[in-house]
């Protein structure tokens, strides 16, 4: 399909021409849309396909190069492209399938972690999260790859928004994304601590929840605030999530998703902060962390667990405090570093060797 375009058909895509970038799209719309974002960032012509996975436990170093993990191999287009833009668990295997069907021209960009060796992909592109090896084709950014479309103005806003009283405090909540835990116990305590900022603050509260929020903590965080307050309700209207991020005055964020904070960070250009939900004890975490304090005392420890990263034997679970580790060393929550110009910096550097692989 052309640039910008999303709904061709499968007998469409097979049989039109071949475009120089292809989209491989997954399950996670977040994944998603920092992909749609670097394609229309670079500028040439792209095809999207929506992969459809079948569950499997297969690992993808097991599945190899193949087509084997989705349910709709004939959505892919023939021909081969220059480049394929991959992100997730299940579709490197696919990436790698018509990198194979291309004689080896195709090449390989894959967002954050491969799920395997990092030598299947001429760019891995990663965040702290992941804790990646330094490698030639690894280029680890401080924040992910976010779209340069401007959030709707002010004026877009419902008037029930429109008039409550400034400063508006924005609350973006998430959900549970292992480890983190959120539940009604969570939700509450959440809802009395943004609930208390804005009575410091003066103004209004402004809930705004994910798709991930379970409705039923929606309902109990919004009857707990006592300042003047909106909540969003999916069913009700059109999200105002991307109007607030311009329009408030200050951010609650909780931890749960990296794009979020970053989104809030970037694109508001105002105070964020960052709300820690708790725990639960994961003992693939607990590995991990000992690995890596054994690998900070140990160069033949720390030799070998990145060696075991490179080859695909050791994936690391998302370990999003070392993203925020790394944001707080930069100045982004202190605000003596420019979210912004940071992002912009970072996208620029990810295009260049995008780029360098074309030529």
């Amino acid at each position: 399909m052309a640039r910008g375009e999303r709904g061709r058909g499968r007998s469409e895509a097979a049989a039109g021409s071949c475009k120089p970038v292809w989209v491989l799209l997954g399950n996670r719309s977040g994944d998603n849309n920092q992909l749609l974002a670097v394609a229309e960032a670079l500028g040439l012509p792209y095809d999207v396909i929506q992969l459809r996975f079948i569950d499997t436990s297969r690992s993808n170093v097991l599945l190899g190069a193949s087509t084997r993990g989705i349910r709709n191999p004939q959505d892919l287009p023939a021909g081969s492209p220059r480049l394929v833009l991959s992100v997730g668990r299940r579709s490197p295997p696919v990436a790698r399938w018509i990198r194979k069907r291309s004689g080896g021209t195709a090449r390989l960009v894959h967002f954050g972690r491969p799920w395997g060796p990092t030598k299947w992909f001429d760019l891995v592109v990663t965040t702290p999260q992941y804790g990646l090896p330094a490698r030639p084709n690894v280029l680890c950014n401080r924040m992910p790859f976010l779209s340069t479309a401007r959030p709707h103005d002010e004026a877009a806003l419902s008037e029930q928004v429109a008039r409550l009283p400034r400063p508006w405090t924005v609350l973006l909540v998430g959900g549970r994304s292992r480890p983190y835990v959120f539940n009604e116990h969570v939700a509450a305590a959440l809802a009395d601590h943004a609930d208390r900022r804005a009575q410091q603050l003066g103004g209004s509260l402004l809930l705004i929840p994910s798709p991930r929020t379970p409705p039923p903590c929606v309902e109990l965080m919004s009857a707990r605030l006592t300042v003047p307050s909106y909540t969003y309700r999916r069913d009700a209207e059109v999200n105002p999530y991307r109007t607030l991020l311009t329009a408030g005055d200050r951010f609650i964020v909780t931890c749960d998703s990296a794009t979020m904070v970053s989104e809030a960070l970037v694109f508001s250009g105002k105070p964020v902060e960052l709300y820690r939900l708790p725990t639960r004890f994961s003992r693939k975490l607990t590995r991990v962390s000992a690995w890596e304090r054994l690998a900070v005392h140990s160069g033949l420890a720390r030799w070998l667990l990145q060696w075991a990263q490179w080859l695909g034997f050791v994936t690391f679970t998302r370990n999003l405090g070392a993203f925020y580790r790394e944001l707080e060393l930069q100045g982004v929550f202190s605000g003596t570093q420019d979210a912004a110009a940071l992002a912009r910096k970072e996208q620029q550097a990810t295009l260049e060797r995008i780029a360098a692989l074309l030529r």
